[in-house]
């Protein structure tokens, strides 16, 4: 008998082939390859997404499907707290343009004319400006959040352990 036909002694699930595991483990690989990269150009994220929605219920090997999980938890919580620090960004933006500017339109021309003229006085409420910099950091800490996560992921894979 072939022993690589039987499965026996190879730590393979009953029923499943060397195939298909190889199979089962490159599109993980390329699914969290295609997540790391979606952190420069975001489509790559969202086919490492649709693999992972595809996949995660017919892996051969439960161990895969922990990292298909894994990859999907990331990229919401990832989207989640970017889209927050997209917010709190906006907020101090708006917080500093309205407070420099003025709330109504006629201060806003004459803070205009007081700029191109070259008399304006900053005012700077300080609070908006610390609000959009924790803004920044949060932005900046998700997307190493992120990528720590998915090369954890990666490691764990690497080493034949479930994420």
């Amino acid at each position: 008998m072939n022993p690589a036909s039987s499965n026996t002694g190879f730590g393979l699930p009953p029923g499943v082939t060397a195939t298909q595991l190889a199979n089962d483990e490159r599109l993980v690989w390329g699914a969290y390859a295609a997540h790391m990269i979606g952190y420069l150009m975001l489509w790559t994220a969202l086919i490492g997404l649709i693999i992972n929605y595809v996949r995660r219920k017919d892996c051969v090997d439960p161990k895969h499907a922990t990292h298909h999980s894994r990859m999907l938890r990331t990229f919401w919580w990832t989207l989640g707290l970017s889209l927050l620090a997209l917010g709190i960004m906006i907020a101090g933006g708006l917080g500093v343009a309205f407070n420099l500017l003025g709330p109504d339109l006629a201060q806003w021309e004459r803070s205009v004319e007081a700029i191109e003229k070259g008399t304006a006085r900053l005012n700077i409420a300080w609070g908006w400006v610390v609000l959009a910099a924790l803004g920044a950091l949060l932005a900046v800490a998700t997307w190493i959040g992120g990528l720590i996560s998915h090369a954890i992921g990666m490691v764990r894979l690497a080493d034949d352990k479930p994420a």
